[in-house]
């Protein structure tokens, strides 16, 4: 329900961050030779054999360093493209997972090769990325933390999951692309998305993962308290409701916004009365009584630069109950 902190950062930091992610893949990406002189195929070669076998039209020609940072757009398409080999999940006939896609498995393969390996990276980049709450339902805190271990060592640890926005179960050659990684809590990764997707569309979905410059959850859904209306003598009392523009409702949906917000109506429902005891004009006389700015006093009652900053839980929900945005 928030864009990862990629756009806020500058070229240079951008640079930077990619190469440091590509450092990961070092001594895997391109060909070596054993001790006794002979050739052994690493990722690069690995996936042109692959192509040049399943792929002989050759509509996918991006190389296996390109799709490490391939901006996420860019990964839609290859999904896309991916897609229209149509390779199937399981063998004809057998449970078992197709052959061909296995051996995209074990070229890119995430599990027990490099995860944990992945999982560093974001643990080293948690501070300068601003990793706090689950880019999905902003409900839940998603962190780092420190310990020392049997010998007193240091370690960090994450409270995350890395989920894979375009499946590696569908697509396994995004399974090791940076911009495909959205952390997230639980109950978004494992519970709720697996290894599905809200849309199918393509330009969908170059908008709605948390990781595309073009993702504006911002400006296009706002959280609201409603009444519902009353049915002769009973009133059904206030919900929580989210106004958006299309297709950030597949998001809502999809993740089941509405129902899971609706736990915390409490909430929304003291910002409410939080802002109807202080209006501007009563700001405005506490400020004058305490010699204060009038942000001063807003910040202090509100905290809403605060949430922002510190990058807490229902930060939208605040500032949307707070500022009543009309979309």
């Amino acid at each position: 329900m928030k864009s990862m902190y990629y756009r806020n950062l500058s070229p240079e930091e951008m640079t930077g961050l990619k190469d440091d992610y590509k450092k990961i893949f070092a001594c895997y990406l391109h060909d070596t030779t054993d001790k006794d002189g002979n050739v052994v195929k690493q990722m690069e070669s690995q996936w042109a054999d692959w192509k040049n076998k399943y792929d002989p039209r050759h509509t996918i020609t991006e190389t296996a360093e390109e799709l490490l940072t391939m901006d996420y757009r860019k990964l839609v398409d290859v999904y896309v493209r991916f897609q229209k080999l149509n390779i199937a999940l399981k063998e004809p006939g057998k449970k078992e997972r197709n052959h061909i896609l296995k051996e995209l498995d074990d070229i890119f393969q995430y599990t027990d090769r490099f995860d944990s390996k992945i999982a560093d990276f974001f643990i080293s980049k948690s501070v300068m990325l601003k990793i706090h709450t689950c880019y999905y339902c902003e409900m839940a805190y998603i962190n780092t933390f420190s310990f020392l271990d049997d010998k007193s060592r240091k370690q960090k640890r994450r409270q995350f999951d890395l989920d894979h926005y375009l499946p590696k179960v569908l697509c396994p050659c995004l399974a090791l692309s940076l911009f495909n990684f959205v952390p997230s809590c639980q109950v978004c990764n494992s519970r709720i998305k697996g290894d599905r997707l809200p849309t199918l569309d393509s330009e969908e979905l170059k908008v709605l993962s948390p990781t595309s410059d073009s993702n504006d959850f911002s400006h296009n859904m706002a959280i609201r308290l409603r009444t519902r209306p009353s049915v002769g003598k009973s009133s059904f009392g206030q919900y929580i409701y989210f106004r958006t523009n299309p297709p950030y409702e597949k998001h809502v949906r999809f993740f089941h916004l509405e129902e899971r917000y609706e736990f915390h109506k409490a909430e929304a429902m003291r910002l409410k009365r939080q802002k109807d005891r202080y209006p501007d004009s009563c700001i405005k006389k506490i400020a004058s009584l305490l010699h204060r700015r009038e942000a001063t006093v807003k910040e202090d009652i509100f905290q809403m630069k605060y949430l922002k900053r510190e990058g807490r839980c229902f930060q939208k929900l605040t500032e949307d109950i707070l500022n009543n945005t009309k979309l």
